[in-house]
């Protein structure tokens, strides 16, 4: 009988980096779809005959309102979350409610509760949007995180001979987190350098990596 062969480390990221994007577009597009249909129902008064009026914003100075349009936005977040998550908890369980969408979408009821409430009219679709995308990157970074979590140091000379990288990178100097970013430039640019390498570092705010060769006019001077 022979031992069961180690899946591929790289296939394996790309497979799960795929999946881990699907899972953010699908949280962003959650997040518009629970605001505009809590605007839809509460902020356009209905003309009657089937038409709508135009988006009332000042409607959200209402504490009235305000409650249902947060209720209104929970109900469709906790639909989506508890198909995803495969749950079934209550829309009038506040504490189960607030667990699952922090869990789900890194925007828990009282979040929510705090930003209307804090805001009233002023929060727009913009405001909303721009709150949203601060959440959907640190739900980023953790789904990220996981898609990642089964590259090990072993794995780093493949990785380094699959993105051609032996000229320009001391393998030893690197950990697993170097990794992983450099296969997201490959992934991107198709081919890396140092430049495109230390750019990445410091659009990240982090230091210049210490495991780039330098080059031979550099250890010259």
């Amino acid at each position: 009988m022979t031992e069961k062969e180690e899946p591929n480390p790289i296939e394996m990221l790309k497979e799960r980096q795929k999946h881990a994007k699907k899972i953010i577009d699908t949280i962003g597009f959650v997040h518009s779809d629970a605001y505009n249909t809590a605007v839809e129902k509460h902020l356009r008064p209905d003309l009657g005959d089937g038409k709508k009026g135009d988006v009332d914003y000042s409607l959200l100075e209402d504490p009235n309102v305000q409650e249902k349009f947060i209720s209104e936005m929970v109900g469709v977040y906790v639909d989506e979350a508890n198909q995803y998550l495969n749950s079934t908890v209550p829309k009038d369980d506040p504490f189960r409610v607030n667990m699952l969408l922090q869990a789900y979408s890194g925007a828990s009821r009282t979040q929510l509760e705090m930003l209307v409430r804090k805001n009233g009219k002023n929060y727009t679709i913009d405001a909303h949007n721009g709150k949203m995308d601060e959440l959907k990157k640190s739900v980023g970074a953790n789904v990220s995180a996981a898609a990642s979590s089964h590259i090990r140091k072993e794995h780093i000379p493949k990785f380094v001979k699959h993105m051609k990288l032996d000229d320009i990178v001391n393998q030893e100097l690197m950990d697993e987190g170097d990794i992983v970013l450099l296969h997201e430039l490959f992934e991107q640019y198709g081919v890396l350098t140092p430049e495109i390498i230390k750019d990445a570092y410091k659009a990240t705010k982090q230091a210049e990596p210490v495991y780039l060769k330098k080059k031979k006019t550099e250890k010259n001077n």
